[in-house]
């Protein structure tokens, strides 16, 4: 993210049964304003399942190029 205060972090496992009113997340911004955005677009929007993010698993040794 470009504030390196923001971030998103999930309370629960998937598969757990939420009760009424527990949290399922918690929030973080720099900003009390990008806090309330981020919330409406968290409201605004449904959960989306995200899984089997790792595409490729990197065994080589580094490579830094420079320009």
């Amino acid at each position: 993210p470009w504030d390196k205060g923001a971030g998103l972090r999930i309370l629960l496992k998937e598969g757990r049964k939420v009760e009424k009113g527990e949290p399922l997340l918690e929030i973080y911004a720099e900003h009390e304003t990008k806090l309330d955005e981020a919330i409406n677009l968290a409201k605004q929007n449904p959960p989306v399942k995200i899984e089997g993010m790792l595409l490729e698993k990197f065994t080589g040794s580094p490579r830094v190029d420079y320009l």
